[in-house]
């Protein structure tokens, strides 16, 4: 009996994680491509403009990481 519910206890935990890792890993992957799809419109201008694109978007993706998983992390507590 202690078994059945631990086993249940676990798929529950499980689930969570799960609804917490999936639009997070879906959210960077669009953002990844938004940001390849502005380098390649940006890439016909200059070698500079790419670097500032990418330096740009390096910056904008940490401070979307951070805010975006406190925000997730918080939807769940």
């Amino acid at each position: 009996m202690r078994r059945n519910t631990k086993n249940v206890e676990d798929k529950i935990i499980r689930n969570k994680i799960l609804s917490m890792i999936l639009p997070i890993t879906l959210e960077n992957i669009l953002q990844m491509t938004a940001g390849i799809v502005s380098m390649a419109m940006v890439g016909r201008i200059s070698p500079l403009a790419v670097g500032a694109i990418g330096i740009s978007n390096i910056i904008f993706n940490i401070i979307w990481a951070i805010f975006k998983g406190w925000l997730q992390v918080h939807r769940y507590l």
